[in-house]
């Protein structure tokens, strides 16, 4: 843990290398690119049904037809992000709404025959899935990684969406899927910086190329694509945002006139201290029923996911030469 919080305290750096180390100590970036490993990894199993998807199925297959406000909860997502994913099933064929018999008022999502025909194998390949990430280390470190995620996950005082767990005894649920308790964690950091640093409306990655900027006196969107691992319309989309937010600019490369180079300004360089302690403040309440070796322990199961699997990744980024 000490060897951790020491890399992560780090402020002067001297090449890029040493600069992307930093985020193989950071959970926010460690959980981002395993849920992008895991959308992918799942793909290639079942590349008509998204992860998502197949949570919301799961969920439904074993639950019977829910609300979607129930189904929200039970799947720990906000509204917004489940209606998107109900209407895409619906549209796949794969979901239906009807009426509650019980109340007229409320539609309940449930599963299409065709859905249902598909269970077996979508329950086989989230499993296999699981399996997967759980690769490269014993059975006991794994389970200690899945149970310092599940007390995060069960936590209901952070800013995340609620999340109703199954309570029927022995219910498999998404309790114990390493996939899903990612995910959970990931929503844990978003929302609670979100909720600490109102007013700024900065994400997590924003964040990120803010560091990279305080460090590195410029950078195109191409070197931010290859050196943080994003696909260069996501990289535009958070450079985008900083900008209208006058927290970076950019000029025209003079050798390539098609060519950015992206900047921090001053209310970047103001707004970033603020920033960082929160995001600082909300690591620590997230982590607050966990130990300091519980901490340890994390990163580094995390960072074993993301070494064994990062290959998968159309942009690996800089992490595929650092923990390789």
């Amino acid at each position: 843990m000490q060897t951790a919080l020491l890399a992560s305290e780090q402020d002067t750096f001297n090449s890029d290398t040493e600069l992307m180390q930093q985020f193989l100590y950071k959970p926010g970036f460690l959980a981002a690119r395993i849920d992008q490993i895991c959308t992918v990894l799942f793909a290639e199993l079942t590349p008509d049904v998204t992860l998502p998807q197949a949570e919301l199925m799961l969920l439904i297959d074993r639950r019977g037809a829910m609300s979607q406000i129930d189904l929200a909860r039970a799947a720990g997502n906000d509204k917004s992000t489940t209606a998107y994913i109900v209407s895409n099933l619906e549209k796949a064929g794969r979901m239906i709404r009807y009426s509650d018999a019980k109340d007229r008022r409320v539609l309940l999502a449930d599963l299409s025959d065709r859905a249902r025909d598909e269970m077996t194998a979508i329950r086989e390949h989230f499993a296999r899935l699981q399996v997967w990430l759980a690769q490269g280390d014993s059975a006991e470190a794994h389970q200690a990684l899945i149970s310092i995620l599940q007390n995060i996950a069960r936590d209901g005082e952070t800013a995340a969406p609620p999340w109703q767990r199954d309570p029927s005894e022995g219910a498999p649920d998404l309790d114990d899927a390493t996939s899903f308790l990612v995910r959970r964690l990931l929503q844990a950091l978003q929302a609670e910086c979100i909720a600490r640093t109102a007013g700024l409306n900065v994400t997590l990655r924003q964040f990120s190329l803010l560091f990279i900027l305080r460090h590195r006196r410029s950078i195109t969107q191409g070197a931010f694509s290859r050196l943080f691992g994003l696909d260069p319309s996501t990289c535009s989309v958070i450079m985008r945002g900083l900008e209208k937010r006058g927290m970076i600019g950019w000029k025209r490369s003079q050798t390539d006139k098609r060519e950015r180079i992206y900047q921090i300004t001053e209310l970047g360089q103001q707004t970033f201290p603020e920033y960082y302690e929160q995001v600082r403040i909300a690591q620590r309440w997230i982590m607050r029923q966990n130990s300091q070796d519980d901490f340890a322990l994390m990163v580094d199961q995390m960072r074993r996911i993301v070494r064994v699997h990062n290959a998968v990744l159309r942009y690996p980024g800089m992490v595929a030469e650092l923990i390789g």
